[in-house]
C-alpha cells in the first residue's frame, strides 16, 4: 500500500509541477503580449484627448504633435517592460475553495492591484505636453484595463484551474501517503 500511494504523490506532485510550468509559462505570455500592444493603446488614450482637446493639440503643431507620440511611446514601452517584469510580484488569483472558479475577471483584478498607480508616467507623459485629464489624480488618470483586454486572460485563468486542480491532487494524495505510511509503520 505505501509504494502505491509513494507513486500515486510522486505522478501528483510531477503533474503540479507540469501545471505550474505551463500556467507560469501562460502568465509571461500574457503580460508580453499587454507590453506589446501598450503603445498602440497609449497612442489611441493620447489621441483621443488630442482630438477631445484640439486647442492644446493644435498649439502644439505638428513637430509637437510628433514629440507627444515619442514621448507616449517611450513611456508605455517602459511600463510593458514593468508588466513583464512584476510576473513575479503580481497577486495572482488562486482557488480558495471547490466552489469558485478562476475567470478573467480575477485576471484583471490581479493586474490591477499591482499596477493601479504605475500607469501615471504614461499619463504623465500625455500631460507634459498640456493635455488636462480633468480632476483626476495623473497617478490614476489612466487605469490598467485601459491597457489591455480582459475577456484575452481566457487561458490564463484556465492554467490556474489546472494548477489549483493539480495543487489538490497533490495535497491528496499526500494525506493518502501519509496515511498510508502511518498505518505500515503502526502495523496496521
Amino acid at each position: 500500500m505505501t509504494d502505491e500511494t509513494a507513486r500515486a504523490l510522486r505522478d501528483a506532485i510531477a503533474a503540479e509541477s507540469a501545471a505550474e510550468a505551463h500556467a507560469d509559462e501562460l502568465k509571461r505570455e500574457c503580460l508580453e503580449k499587454i507590453a506589446g500592444e501598450l503603445p498602440a493603446r497609449a497612442e489611441a488614450i493620447a489621441r483621443r484627448l488630442a482630438q477631445e482637446q484640439p486647442d492644446v493639440t493644435k498649439s502644439l503643431g505638428r513637430d509637437g504633435v510628433a514629440q507627444l507620440r515619442v514621448d507616449v511611446s517611450h513611456a508605455a514601452t517602459e511600463l510593458g517592460e514593468q508588466f513583464v517584469a512584476a510576473i513575479d510580484e503580481i497577486e495572482w488569483p488562486a482557488k480558495t475553495s471547490t466552489f469558485d472558479k478562476i475567470s478573467p475577471r480575477h485576471i484583471h483584478a490581479a493586474l490591477f492591484g499591482r499596477f493601479f498607480r504605475e500607469t501615471g508616467s504614461l499619463a504623465a507623459a500625455i500631460a507634459s505636453h498640456g493635455y488636462s485629464f480633468g480632476e483626476k489624480d495623473i497617478k490614476v488618470a489612466i487605469l490598467p484595463q485601459e491597457l489591455y483586454e480582459e475577456k484575452s486572460f481566457t487561458s490564463v485563468a484556465g492554467a490556474l484551474e489546472d494548477l489549483a486542480r493539480a495543487r489538490a491532487a497533490t495535497a491528496s494524495a499526500r494525506k493518502e501517503d501519509d496515511e498510508a505510511t502511518v498505518s505500515d509503520l503502526w502495523g496496521n
